[in-house]
C-alpha cells in the first residue's frame, strides 16, 4: 500500500499534481491512469502501511492547495509548487519511518 503524487506533462506546467493512496504499485498505477492522462508521471510514491491516515492528514494540511471536482467538493488534486509538496512529503514519510524505527 502506499501514497503517491502523480501529473501529466500538461498539468505538470500549471502546477497540478494527484495525491492519492493506491494498492498497486507504481508501474500498475501509471497504467491504469494511462486511460484517463495522456503519459502520466507517477512523481512521488511512499511505501505506507498507514496510507489511510496519511492520505486524510496530508490532503488536509493541503486544503487550500485542493481542486474542486465538478460538484464543488474537495478533490484528490492540488495545485502547488512541485517543489514545496515534495520537501512536505519527504519530510513526512521520513519523520513516520524514524517513529517507527524506535518502537
Amino acid at each position: 500500500m502506499a501514497c503517491y503524487v502523480l501529473t501529466n506533462y500538461i498539468l505538470k506546467q500549471h502546477s497540478i499534481y494527484k495525491f492519492g493512496m493506491t494498492t498497486q504499485n507504481s508501474l500498475k498505477l501509471r497504467s491504469t491512469y494511462q486511460r484517463y492522462l495522456i503519459r502520466p508521471e507517477v512523481m512521488l510514491f511512499y511505501e505506507t502501511k498507514d496510507y489511510v491516515r496519511d492520505e486524510k492528514f496530508i490532503l488536509n494540511h493541503f486544503s487550500q492547495n485542493r481542486l474542486n471536482n465538478w460538484s464543488g467538493r474537495q478533490s484528490e488534486w492540488l495545485e502547488i509548487d512541485y517543489l514545496h509538496l515534495k520537501t512536505f512529503l519527504d519530510e513526512y514519510f521520513r519523520h513516520k519511518r524514524e517513529l517507527q524505527d524506535l518502537l
